[in-house]
This record gives C-alpha cells, structure tokens and sequence, in this order.
C-alpha cells in the first residue's frame, strides 16, 4: 500500500465516520498547563485531553495507541510485540524530556536510564482522564517537563451507593483480558477496589532474516490492582488515600534480528499516596504525600535486577487574590533512592515554585510561573514561563485566541547516568532548555475549531551516550557525557475539528526541523492523521483513522532512511439494556500495511481486540 494513501481514503470512506468530541471545545476544563482548572479557551497553550466518556470508546486500545494519535507526538515502539519497551518523543524531545503525572502528583524511576515514568505499568480501564500540553512546563512541574507534561488522572467512581463492573476480551496473538471493579460512595465516605489481567502469546521481537531458523513469540503478563477510599471528615476537609500494585513481564530477545530463548523482563511497581485537602473562604490548600517502590528483573544474557523507591511530598495553596488574579504557591520534595547496587545512591530535590493567571474583562489573560529547583548535587536553578494569551469575539458564535509562551527548564541527569558502575560519569551536568511558542486558536458556533502553534526548543549540556571500542571494532565500554553545542528543534502543528449533527472530522499534521541529524534517530519528520466518525445515538459510536508517520532516520550511527507508512485503525462500541452492556471493539492496521517500525524488529500487521463490560 502507498503512503499517500489518504487521499483515496477521504473518496472511498466519507460515509464511515464517528463522533469523536474535540478536545478543545468551549465546554472543556483542562488543568495541567496553569495548575489552575480553567475553560480550555483561556489557556495560553493547546491542550489535548481524552475524558472519561472517550476512552470508553477507546476501550479496545492502549495509552501508547491514544497518545500516538495527538500531534506532533511519536510514541516508538508502539507498533512492535505486544511488550516492546515504547519511548515517548514530543515535539522531537526524547522521553527524558517529558513528565507524567498521576493525579497531579510527579512520576520518576529512579531505577531507569532516564527517570521517564513506564506507561506500559497502566491499563486504559484505570484512567479517568489524560491531558497532553505541549512546551516547557518545568516552571510548574520540575525536573523533565521540558518538552511536555503527560497528566493522568485515575478513574474514580463517583456514583452513590453500591455498583460493579466486570468485563472480558480476547484478540489477536491469543490476548485474553479481563477486569472487574466493585465501588460503594456514601456522603462521607466512599472506596472502590478494580482488578486487571492480560496475557498475550504474541510473536517475535527480532525480525527473523533465516525463514528456515525457529524464532519464539514474545509475550506479555500484566496485572493491576487498585484501592482507592475517601474520607469527608467535614464540608471543608476530605482525605483520599490510594494504593496501587501494578505487574507486567514481558519475553525478550537479545538484539535486531536476533532471537533469545526464555528471556523475559519482569516490572514491579508499588504506589501509595495520601492526600488531605482543606477548602476555605480564600481557596484550598492540599497535600500529596506519595510513596513508590520499583522492581525491574532482567533474565537474559546480562541478567540484572534494579531497584529503587521515590518519596514525595507536593503541596499547594490556591487563593482567589480578586475576581481577576488567582494565586497557587507550594513546594516539592523528592527523595529518589537507586538500591540496584550495592551501595545504594540517592538524591534530593526540593523545590519552591508559584502560578499566577491574570483575567482582563476585554479577554486578556497572562500566566506566570516560577521555580526554585534545588537539588542535593547539582546549584539551585530558577526557571520560570510567561504566557499571554488574548481571546476576542470577532462575530457572533466565533472567537479567536492569539497566545505566546517562553519558558525555561532544567533536566538533572538521573541516578544510572552519575552513578551506574560501568557507564555513569559523575561529571555531569543538568540540561537547560529554552522553549519558544506562538499561535492561535479560532472557535466557531461550538461546532469548528482550529489551532495552530509554530515552536522552537533550544536544548543546552544534552546528555548523551557514547560507545569505547578497540582495535578490532570490538565494544569495550562506554560512557554518558554532556554534548557540546545547542540542539535545536523547531516546527509547526495544526489540527481541527468540524462538527455537523452526527457527523464529526479531525484532522492534524506536524512538521520538525533540527541542527543535529544523527539525534533525530527514529522520530517522524512528519506526521499527520484524518479521522472520520459518527454516532448513531449514545449507544452506538464508530471511527475510522488514518495515520501517517514519516521518514526516519534508524538510528545515530546509520545514514539508513526507513520509509513513512500509513495505517488504518477501526473503532467501535455499541452500549445494550440501557448501557448495562457495552461491546467494543477494534481493527488496528485495517489494510494490513508492511512497514519497519525500529530497524531489526517485527511490526504488528493487521490485529484485533473484542470485549464486553457489564455494569450491575
């Protein structure tokens, strides 16, 4: 099939559509760009969020599937073995760049190469929420969010009384899921308990090169299970406490094109977290407390097993200054702990940090963030955002919004690459990175929008890798190092959404740019997607997508170009006896496209996933 595919499409399919609500429709409260809970028209940035009523569309899909569909967004790895390790790429930053937050609260492995937050530990049947912004947010969230922040709230019930939710599904590669969820709220007090488990055969990691040699499926195991209660100890003060244990092993092989026999990883991964808040006349205060244990075992050729845990505490305080100025100022401490050696090694961050949003009556609105990163090796460091944004009227029913930001951010190197015994370098320095940003957005009669930003990331002492060899070629070792020279990144994305009766169409496209080829290594030039749905009523929805993804470059040390490709994914979930049942349902790869994904491993062709939930 070829890759300018999409025209065909829009001819052959425009009656095959689905309802899919825009992210950025007037009604939307986002979050994670202010700290504040603001319409999305007067957030000074573009926000993608998935609510709770779309992932139920998407229940037959993964975190990495929704996440690759938002522009200017790579998730590698997403096409491989059903366990393959994924690595987020936003904006042409790699994952070290981005932050993910559950409920609000920071997410760093202190075991990993990079701190980066594993988002294969999650199943989509957890998530109440995701929001996706864009830029330096490191101002408002610290460490790593120099290139964007990933917020995930988790789902909580929040309907009186006693209820239940079970449900199964099977699939391609043999993948067999299923889940359950028991949840009882009274006015006081409420808990919810889920379960999820899914095993998948699947097939070999390594691109098999010999047709006569025998290459084993690499499969997965994950289970989750989770608490969660709360407690309103009066009109004023709630207590919520969460516990979540998550599990997933995943079969290994050794290299590209190269097959291991009863290799597997397993991940472990304890959460604990208390968080008290107190409402008052002048706002809210809160505060997160959050313990994390994590567990990596590697049983291959190089067996090790890493450990590690996180503490954390986060709290805030909101106060409504006046009908136009809201103030939130709190503090952060992290204690991330290394025990993967025998020694163990830990540092310390603390840090102050404030958001400011001032509202103007004639539309004018301007956030202003600051940070004081401090941390227990390296010099404290402010960083700070100013972001102005304008939203006017233009006629009846259409607005339009300019906005602009400039932020800074600083990325610590993590606890691997200052102290791993065969590749750390205790030398080394953090990162900084300036973001630049401009753009607009138009909104028009609650059916059209449109959005445009065009951005530039400078990103200073980047850390890299660099490889030892001898005279024969041969690896003898190797080191992590601060490069010298700025990277540069810049680009432009745009997406839209039109909305008519039952009918609905997305589209979006992003293009990059940067000054250092070889550290573009496997992400998109280009990327670009049409989505075409309809809902029939609320009880049947359907989509059907295209996604392009463009050239890339293999890998750092190959010129080697594999080619763009474009998939076609179907969708669909029909709700039965006042939608106490709900089948659902997807077709990835529809036209089963033959593409590379990473160089040396397999690419999924074309594969399903069927299932049903039932609410008593």
């Amino acid at each position: 099939m070829k890759k300018h595919f999409l025209p065909i499409l829009l001819l052959l399919l425009s009656q095959v559509i689905y309802a899919q609500k825009d992210t950025t429709q007037l009604e939307d409260f986002v979050v994670t760009g202010t700290r504040f809970e603001i319409p999305v028209e007067k957030s000074g940035k573009t926000v993608f969020k998935y609510t709770q009523a779309e992932l139920k569309n998407y229940a037959a899909r993964s975190v990495a599937d929704l996440l690759n569909e938002v522009p200017a967004i790579q998730v590698d790895g997403n096409f491989s073995n059903p366990g393959a390790n994924l690595e987020y790429y936003i904006r042409g930053a790699r994952s070290r760049y981005t932050l993910v937050l559950i409920d609000g609260v920071p997410m760093n492995d202190p075991t990993g190469i990079s701190l980066f937050y594993d988002l294969r530990y999650l199943s989509l049947n957890q998530i109440e929420s995701i929001e996706i912004v864009k830029g330096g947010l490191s101002a408002l969230y610290g460490s790593n969010a120099a290139a964007g922040v990933i917020s995930i709230k988790l789902k909580e019930n929040k309907e009186e009384g006693l209820s239940a939710t079970v449900g199964g599904s099977f699939g391609s590669f043999g993948a067999i899921g299923y889940r359950a969820n028991v949840a009882n709220n009274g006015d006081r007090v409420g808990y919810e308990l889920s379960f999820n488990r899914k095993t998948v055969d699947g097939f070999s990691a390594a691109q098999q090169t010999d047709q006569n040699a025998s290459y084993d499926d690499d499969g997965l195991e994950k289970t989750n299970f989770s608490l969660r209660s709360r407690l309103n100890l009066s009109d004023q003060l709630d207590l919520n406490f969460s516990f979540g244990l998550d599990d997933f092993k995943t079969d290994l092989d050794a290299f590209a094109f190269t097959d291991e026999l009863n290799a597997f990883s397993d991940y472990q991964q304890l959460r604990l977290n208390l968080s008290p808040t107190l409402k008052h006349k002048w706002g809210s205060s809160k505060l997160n407390f959050q313990f994390v244990s994590n567990e990596r075992d590697f049983k291959n050729s190089f067996p090790t097993l890493y450990k590690g845990q996180s503490v954390q505490l986060d709290q805030t305080n909101t106060l409504d200054v006046n009908d136009k100025i809201r103030l939130l100022v709190g503090w952060n401490l992290q204690d991330l702990e290394d025990q993967t050696q025998d020694e163990a090694v830990n540092f310390i961050l603390f840090d102050p940090y404030a958001s400011l949003i001032y509202e103007m009556p004639n539309g004018l609105n301007v956030h202003l963030g600051a940070r004081l990163n401090t941390h227990s090796d390296y010099d404290n460091v402010l960083v700070y955002t100013v972001n102005p944004s304008w939203l006017f009227e233009i006629n009846s029913g259409m607005s339009i919004k300019p906005f602009a930001s400039f932020s800074s951010s600083y990325n610590t190197p993590s606890l691997y690459q200052i102290s791993n015994d065969l590749y750390g370098n205790s030398n080394l320095n953090p990162e900084e990175t300036y973001n630049w940003e401009i753009g607009g957005s138009f909104y028009g009669n609650d059916n059209l929008s449109f959005n445009v930003a065009f951005f530039r990331r400078n990103e200073d002492s980047a850390i890299d890798f660099r490889s030892f060899f001898d005279g024969q070629g041969n690896f003898i070792g190797g080191e992590y190092f601060n490069v010298d020279g700025v990277r540069e990144v810049q680009g432009i994305e745009l997406d839209g959404s039109y909305t008519i009766g039952q009918i609905n169409l997305n589209a979006h496209y992003s293009k990059l740019a940067t000054n250092n080829e070889a550290s573009f290594a496997r992400i998109p030039r280009e990327k670009y997607g049409l989505t075409f749905g309809y809902s029939m009523s609320n009880n049947l929805n359907m989509q059907l997508a295209y996604q392009f993804i463009g050239d890339r470059r293999a890998s750092p040390f190959s010129d080697l170009i594999l080619e763009g490709f474009g998939l076609v994914n179907f969708t669909f979930r029909k709700s039965f006896l006042n939608e106490s049942l709900s089948a659902f349902g997807a077709v990835n790869n529809l036209f089963d496209e033959e593409f590379i994904g990473v160089n040396g491993f397999t690419t999924v062709g074309r594969n399903f996933n069927i299932g049903i939930d039932y609410k008593f």
